[in-house]
C-alpha cells in the first residue's frame, strides 16, 4: 500500500447497516478521494463514535498502479501501490466508487456472540448525540449477570442481537461499582437511564458520572 504523509484527521462514515450511526475513524486521505466514498470531516458536531471494533463499515480499495499517469492523485503517491478506507453504504456512494475503479468489500465485518459456560455477552442501550441509540456490548460472568443483571437494567444478548451489537465503542455508558462484605467488589456498566441507576444506588452500587446522558 503507498505511505500517504501527513496528520491524521478524524473522518465520519455514515452506517445505516447493520446499525445506524455516525462511525468515526482517523485517516489522511486525500480529500478527494473522501468526497468520492461519502465521508465526512469531523467538526465534532456529529457525535461520531470512535473506537468500535464491530460493526465495521464496508472498505474500498484503489489499486493505484491501474491508474493512469495523468492521474493527479495517483501521480503524487511516491510509489505504486493501493490506497483504502473505510466508505458510505449508500448505493450512489458505492456505485461511483466502483465506477472510478474502487474495490468494494461486501458487507461490514461482525463479530458473533461468543457465548462460554462462565461468560455471556450482554448490552445496554446508550443514547446518541442526534437521538435514537445503540446497543453497547460486552462480555460479562455469568455468575454477576444472574446476581445484577436485572438490577443494573443489563440484557443478555441473543444470536437475533449480533447484526445490532456494538462493540469498544468510545461512547461508553457509565459504570456501577459494589464494595462487598468480604472486601471485594463487583463493578459492571450500567443502563444510562435514571430509574436503572435509582434502582443501583438503592442496591449498594456507587456510580460514575454519566457522559452520555440518559434513555428516555
Amino acid at each position: 500500500m503507498a505511505r500517504r504523509r501527513g496528520r491524521r484527521k478524524g473522518l465520519i462514515v455514515s452506517m445505516t447497516q447493520p446499525v445506524i450511526l455516525d462511525y468515526g475513524f482517523l485517516s489522511n486521505l486525500p480529500e478527494s478521494y473522501q468526497n468520492l466514498l461519502g465521508l465526512e470531516p469531523d467538526d465534532g458536531t456529529l457525535g461520531a463514535i470512535y473506537g468500535i471494533n464491530s460493526p465495521k463499515p464496508r472498505r474500498a480499495t484503489l489499486d493505484l498502479s491501474q491508474q493512469t499517469a495523468g492521474n493527479a492523485e495517483a501521480s503524487s503517491q511516491n510509489t505504486p501501490g493501493s490506497v483504502s478506507s473505510f466508505i458510505s453504504d449508500a448505493p450512489a456512494v458505492i456505485k461511483a466508487a466502483v465506477l472510478a475503479g474502487w474495490q468494494i468489500t461486501t458487507g461490514s465485518s461482525i463479530r458473533g456472540i461468543g457465548q462460554s459456560a462462565k461468560s455471556v455477552a450482554v448490552y445496554v442501550e446508550v443514547p446518541l448525540v442526534g437521538g435514537g441509540a445503540f446497543k453497547y456490548a460486552w462480555s460479562m460472568s455469568r455468575a454477576e449477570f444472574a446476581e445484577y443483571g436485572v438490577l443494573l437494567g443489563i440484557t443478555a444478548a441473543t444470536g437475533g442481537d449480533a447484526d445490532n451489537l456494538v462493540w469498544g465503542a468510545n461512547r461508553k455508558p457509565p459504570r456501577a461499582i459494589k464494595r462487598l462484605p468480604d472486601g471485594s467488589s463487583v463493578s459492571s456498566f450500567i443502563e444510562p437511564r435514571q430509574t436503572s441507576i435509582d434502582r443501583a444506588v438503592g442496591g449498594g452500587f456507587s456510580t460514575s458520572k454519566n457522559k452520555v446522558g440518559l434513555l428516555v
